[in-house]
């Protein structure tokens, strides 16, 4: 038989969207991915780990509440580069590659968060140049016969 494909999704919510719409973002990734990667995105005047924990209350209320024994895997990386990275190349749990890596954000946005002072910065951000970049970099792990870690 088949192995059943991996569904592996990058996932940052903005700031200021209420806690109820955010419950209903973890409800569904907790009933429709096999590996999640919770991120930011741009959290504006919001702690970005403040939202990331209110999607991780609800997908494990979820969970719970539907009584879902399947391995979920759960990552929460503040960075989104690194998370859009790590979802890319992140092995399966048998050694391949994700089937399919779904990274919810837009193309090319501004984004904006507090530096370490506090002071709102802003840049511009690329969604899909770094998933180009790291699919590159796993097809070439792969190629060279290196697992990406």
């Amino acid at each position: 038989s088949d192995p059943k494909a991996t569904f592996t999704v990058v996932f940052g919510c903005d700031g200021e969207v209420s806690r109820g719409d955010r419950a209903k973002y973890g409800w569904a990734l907790a009933e429709h991915c096999d590996r999640i990667v919770l991120t930011s995105a741009s959290p504006g005047v919001e702690p970005p780990m403040q939202i990331i924990e209110d999607i991780l209350e609800a997908i494990r209320g979820y969970r719970t509440w539907h009584k879902m024994k399947t391995l979920l895997e759960v990552f929460v990386v503040s960075d989104r580069a690194d998370a859009i990275k790590l979802g890319a190349i992140t092995p399966k749990r048998d050694g391949e590659a994700p089937d399919v890596t779904l990274v919810f954000g837009s193309d090319q946005d501004s984004y904006v968060a507090p530096d370490e002072f506090g002071l709102l910065r802003s840049w511009l951000f690329q969604d899909r140049r770094l998933l180009s970049e790291a699919l590159e970099l796993a097809q070439e792990l792969r190629e060279d016969g290196t697992q990406p870690a």
